[in-house]
C-alpha cells in the first residue's frame, strides 16, 4: 500500500524571495523526507496572498497535512505546493538555519 504524501511542517521566511526582496518563502517538510520551499510570488495577484506579503511580520502559516493555510483564509493545496516546490540543496542548509 502506497503512503499518502503529507505536509509535516511549515515555516515562513520573510527575507524576500522575489526580484525586489519582497516575497515570502514557505519552507516545507514533507513526510517522505523532502525539504524545500515555495516562494509565494506566484500568488501575489490573489488578494489574500497580497495581504500576507504586505503584513510580512504577522503572517503565520499552518498545516493540516493536506494544505498550508493562513488565518485570513489563504490556502495552498498540496498540488500547488508540489508544482512550485524547490528542494533544498545540501549547501542551502546553513542559509535556512539548519532547517534542511
Amino acid at each position: 500500500m502506497e503512503a499518502t504524501m503529507k505536509i509535516e511542517y511549515v515555516w515562513l521566511d520573510n527575507s524576500g524571495c522575489d526580484a525586489n526582496g519582497m516575497g515570502i518563502d514557505v519552507f516545507i517538510v514533507l513526510n517522505d523526507g523532502r525539504r524545500g520551499f515555495v516562494c509565494l510570488d506566484f500568488k501575489k495577484d490573489d488578494p489574500l496572498f497580497a495581504e500576507i506579503i504586505a503584513n510580512r511580520a504577522s503572517s503565520e502559516a499552518k498545516t493540516d497535512g493536506e494544505c498550508v493555510y493562513w488565518e485570513n483564509g489563504a490556502r495552498l493545496s498540496l498540488d500547488e505546493i508540489l508544482d512550485a516546490f524547490e528542494p533544498f540543496l545540501l549547501e542551502d542548509a546553513s542559509v535556512a538555519g539548519g532547517f534542511a
